[in-house]
């Protein structure tokens, strides 16, 4: 059965669509883990990400998110889209601005929290790894994210806002323990900028006194590598590529062993 993980994030701008897609990368490819990736963000950057990475073209007829929820089934919308032999993808959509309406004017309460749990029911046992790209604004999508997760991680810059969005973020997943209180938090992910007027070691010193452990040890470096891939997709054979793959593997380890620390508890 999938391991459901939600990618969290108050803020944009804070590593998560580089995260997220490396994370589905690293397990998929690396790893050879069967992977489903469900593209919540109506900015579809994770989707247009993956597609750039693997060479995939855009066809007007594939389905999206929100034909999923239309139908009440992933199978039945063929909104599943094979990208790779151990990788297939839900994209998203810039509709998906009429998630909270679409889910008052047609669902009761536990729709608003429920529904993505539901869906995902039907296709758990189809995947190791579910992961959910979230959007950075708390919305409903985002709430039907999080009670579908048995896991949520959150990236979050070396800098002082990104402290404060973190600390948004972790209280958010809180208030939602109301609805889901099986999902467990695997940690912060620290997105560590080159910048040499930046206070990153000093703010990632902060961070750490005040998550403790929750902070992963392995911190994501800032890469221009990182920001090509995310504009080009991932690359293996240029230059800095194995460098910068080999601190995020560093990370994703790291999650797994997480994750297989908290299912000991």
């Amino acid at each position: 059965m999938a391991k459901v993980i939600s990618v969290l994030a108050y803020a944009g701008g804070v590593g998560k669509t580089t995260l997220t897609m490396l994370i589905v990368y690293i397990l998929s490819e690396i790893k050879k883990a069967k992977v489903l990736v469900i593209d919540i963000d109506g900015q579809e950057d994770l989707s247009d990400f993956i597609k750039d990475t693997f060479n995939v073209s855009d066809n007007e007829d594939n389905k999206d998110i929100l034909d999923a929820i239309d139908a009440l089934s992933f199978k039945e919308s063929n909104s599943i889209q094979n990208i790779t032999e151990n990788l297939d993808l839900v994209q998203g959509t810039l509709d998906l601005e009429q998630f909270d309406t679409y889910v008052r004017d047609n669902f009761d309460e536990k729709g608003k929290y429920y529904l993505l749990y539901t869906l995902i029911k039907e296709i758990r046992n189809d995947y190791d790894y579910i992961i959910i790209d979230t959007s950075p604004r708390t919305t409903s999508s985002t709430d039907n994210a999080v009670c579908a997760s048995d896991y949520a991680i959150i990236p979050t810059e070396t800098t002082k806002k990104g402290r404060k969005a973190a600390v948004n973020s972790y209280k958010y997943l809180k208030r939602l323990l109301a609805h889901n209180e099986d999902i467990d938090l695997i940690g912060i992910v620290p997105y560590l900028k080159k910048n040499k007027d930046s206070s990153g070691d000093e703010q990632l010193e902060k961070l750490r006194e005040l998550f403790e452990e929750v902070v992963f040890d392995n911190v994501v470096k800032d890469s221009s590598r990182a920001r090509n891939w995310l504009n080009n997709g991932i690359t293996k054979n240029k230059p800095y590529d194995k460098v910068t793959l080999k601190n995020y593997i560093d990370v994703i380890d790291e999650m797994v062993r997480r994750i297989e620390e908290l299912e000991g508890e």
